[in-house]
C-alpha cells in the first residue's frame, strides 16, 4: 500500500501544472535591458520606465498586448523582404524579439508576473543623461533660438525655419552628426540643409516649409538614431561643409503644440581639418509624389473609404538633380521613408526589367515611429536601374491611425494632409563597395555610447587575458568572493552571461562575432562593480 501511495504522489506531481517550471522576472529581465530600456528609462523618449521589477510588472499588461501583436519592440522593416532572389541584409540598429524571447515575456506573463529570486536578476543597464547618443565633445553645435511653438488653431502645422551661421573659416568634412529635439512634445520633425551662400533668411512665420539650403544632411523623426558616416579604410566618407556656410534647421511643430519653448540643436562632428581621401555622402528626397500641382494646393488624393497605391520612380520625381535616372553605379548607405497617418504599407527597391534590388519593405507603417535604416553594406544600384517607392494608403475604417471617420484627404505638409517622401544617404559607387563591413565600423566606432561608464572599484582589481582575444578569455580578480559576469555590445545588448565564480574563470568567445564588447564584472556581496573594454576577433 505504501508503494502504492508513493506512486500516487509522483504520478500527481507529474501532471500537477504548478510543478512545472515557471517563468520568473530574472529569466526575462535581460531580455527588457537588451530590448526595451534603451527608451524604457527615467528621462528616455518612452513614457514609462522598465528598469525593475516594480516598473516592469505594473505594465505587464500592455506588455502582453505589445509583444503579442508585434507593436514592441517599434521595429517596423521586414527583416525578410526579399524580391528576385535578392533579400534585404538585417539593418543596423534592428530591434526584433527572437521566437524564444518573445514566448518568455509572454510565459512570465501568463505565469503570474513572479518575482522570483531577487538575487540571481543580472544588473540592469545604466544610462545615465542620455540627452545625447553620441559621445565626446562635439566639434560644433548649432542652435536655435529659444522659440515658442507658433502653433495655433489658425495654424495647425506651423513650419518654421532658423538659418544659423557655423562661422567656419575653411571648408570641413561632417563624419557624423544629430539632432536633438529640444521639446519632444513641441517638435514633430526636423529637415536639416546646408545654405552654402548664407543668404537666406529665419522664417517664423509658420509658412516656410519650401524654404531650404542648396543640399540636405539629414533629419530627425522619432525613431531616428544619430548619423555616423563611416570613416576608416577602406571607406571614408561624409558631407562636406563649404566655409561660411550656414544651416537651415526646418521644424515642424505638432497640432496643439502653441506655447511649448523649444531649443533644438545639431551636433556635429568634423574630420581632422586637411584630411585626405574622404568621399562624398548625399542626402536626397530621392523618391516624392506631390500630385500634379503645388504641394498642399492638389487634388484630392485619397477620397475616403478608398484603398489606393500611388507609386514613384527616380525617373519622375520631381526636385531631383541626382540621380533623376541613373546614369551610373551608386551606393545606398541608408533610406528613410516618409508618409502620414493614411498611409499603412511602404516599399523602397530598384528594379531593371525581371530583377528587383529590395531596399526596404514596411508593411505596418507607424506614424509615430519613423527611422533612418542604416545598411550593413552599401547596396550597389546599377546604371539603369529604376529607383522606385510604393505607398499604400488606406483611408478606411480599418485603419485604426486615423482615429476618427475617413476624411477625403489632399497632398501636402500638413499632419492631416498625405505625403510620399523617402530619402536616401548614397554615394558615387566604387568598386567593392557592397563588399565592406560598415556593421563593424559603425558600431566599433568610439562615438557611440555604451550606456555606462567604465568604473573601477577601489576594492577590486582585474586582470582579463587575453585582449584582443579570439577563443577564450581569462578573468581573474584580486580578491575572492562570488561573482557574476556578463559581456554586452556598445549597443547595451546582453551577448553572454557567465556562470558565478570565485576570483577566476575562463570564458569561450569563439561564437561571438567580431567586434568591441565591453565585460562587467559584479560582486554579489557587495554589488562592487568593474567595466572593462575587450576586442574579440574572430
Amino acid at each position: 500500500m505504501k508503494k502504492v501511495y508513493t506512486l500516487f504522489l509522483l504520478a500527481g506531481m507529474y501532471f500537477n501544472p504548478q510543478a512545472k517550471a515557471q517563468t520568473n522576472y530574472n529569466n526575462v529581465a535581460s531580455i527588457f535591458y537588451t530590448h526595451c530600456t534603451s527608451c524604457h528609462h527615467d528621462g528616455g523618449v518612452a513614457p514609462f520606465s522598465l528598469m525593475n521589477f516594480s516598473e516592469t510588472s505594473s505594465m505587464s499588461s500592455s506588455i502582453q498586448s505589445a509583444v503579442s501583436t508585434g507593436i514592441m519592440p517599434p521595429w517596423h522593416a521586414d527583416t525578410a523582404y526579399t524580391t528576385s532572389g535578392h533579400k534585404v541584409p538585417h539593418m543596423l540598429h534592428e530591434n526584433t524579439l527572437t521566437l524564444v524571447e518573445k514566448n518568455a515575456i509572454l510565459k512570465w506573463i501568463t505565469d503570474g508576473v513572479l518575482e522570483g529570486d531577487t538575487t540571481q536578476v543580472p544588473t540592469a543597464p545604466r544610462y545615465g543623461n542620455m540627452t545625447f547618443k553620441l559621445n565626446g565633445k562635439p566639434d560644433l553645435i548649432l542652435s536655435i533660438p529659444t522659440f515658442h511653438s507658433n502653433s495655433s488653431p489658425s495654424l495647425t502645422n506651423p513650419y518654421d525655419c532658423f538659418n544659423i551661421p557655423t562661422n567656419l573659416t575653411q571648408d570641413r568634412w561632417l563624419r557624423a552628426f544629430e539632432i536633438v529635439p529640444g521639446n519632444l512634445k513641441a517638435v514633430h520633425h526636423v529637415v536639416v540643409s546646408v545654405d552654402s551662400t548664407n543668404t537666406r533668411a529665419t522664417d517664423t512665420s509658420g509658412n516656410c516649409a519650401s524654404q531650404g539650403g542648396q543640399f540636405g544632411v539629414g533629419g530627425w523623426t522619432p525613431g531616428t538614431p544619430p548619423v555616423i558616416f563611416p570613416s576608416q579604410a577602406p571607406l571614408k566618407t561624409g558631407i562636406r561643409i563649404p566655409k561660411g556656410s550656414s544651416f537651415i534647421l526646418q521644424l515642424h511643430y505638432a497640432p496643439g503644440s502653441g506655447g511649448l519653448i523649444d531649443s533644438t540643436k545639431i551636433r556635429l562632428f568634423f574630420y581632422p581639418e586637411n584630411e585626405t581621401g574622404i568621399r562624398t555622402m548625399m542626402a536626397n528626397t530621392l523618391l516624392q509624389d506631390w500630385g500634379p500641382y503645388v504641394p498642399g494646393y492638389g487634388p484630392t488624393a485619397m477620397t475616403a473609404g478608398s484603398i489606393t497605391t500611388f507609386k514613384a520612380t527616380s525617373a519622375t520625381s520631381p526636385l531631383v538633380a541626382h540621380p533623376v535616372q541613373p546614369t551610373t553605379d551608386f551606393s545606398v548607405f541608408s533610406v528613410s521613408p516618409h508618409s502620414h497617418k493614411v498611409c499603412t504599407k511602404i516599399k523602397n527597391y530598384a528594379y531593371s526589367g525581371t530583377d528587383t534590388i529590395p531596399l526596404i519593405n514596411i508593411p505596418n507603417w507607424d506614424f509615430n515611429w519613423e527611422g533612418n535604416y542604416f545598411f550593413p553594406n552599401l547596396i550597389k544600384v546599377p546604371a539603369g536601374y529604376t529607383l522606385e517607392a510604393e505607398h499604400i494608403y488606406n483611408n478606411t475604417v480599418s485603419n485604426t491611425h486615423l482615429g476618427g471617420a475617413p476624411v477625403n484627404t489632399s497632398w501636402g505638409q500638413k499632419t492631416t494632409d498625405e505625403m510620399l517622401f523617402d530619402a536616401f544617404l548614397y554615394l558615387d559607387y566604387q568598386p567593392g563597395d557592397e563588399y565592406i563591413d560598415i556593421k563593424s565600423m559603425i558600431e566599433n566606432d568610439t562615438l557611440l555610447k555604451v550606456g555606462i561608464k567604465e568604473i573601477n572599484a577601489p576594492s577590486i582589481q582585474s586582470f582579463i587575458y587575453p585582449n584582443p582575444a579570439s577563443d577564450n578569455v581569462s578573468i581573474y580578480l584580486s580578491k575572492t568572493s562570488t561573482y557574476k559576469g556578463r559581456i554586452f555590445n556598445i549597443t547595451g545588448q546582453t551577448i553572454l552571461n557567465t556562470e558565478t565564480f570565485n576570483d577566476k574563470i575562463t570564458v569561450d568567445v569563439k561564437n561571438i562575432p567580431t567586434g568591441l564588447y565591453i565585460i562587467e564584472i559584479t560582486d554579489t556581496k557587495t554589488n562592487d562593480r568593474i567595466t572593462k573594454k575587450i576586442i574579440i576577433q574572430n
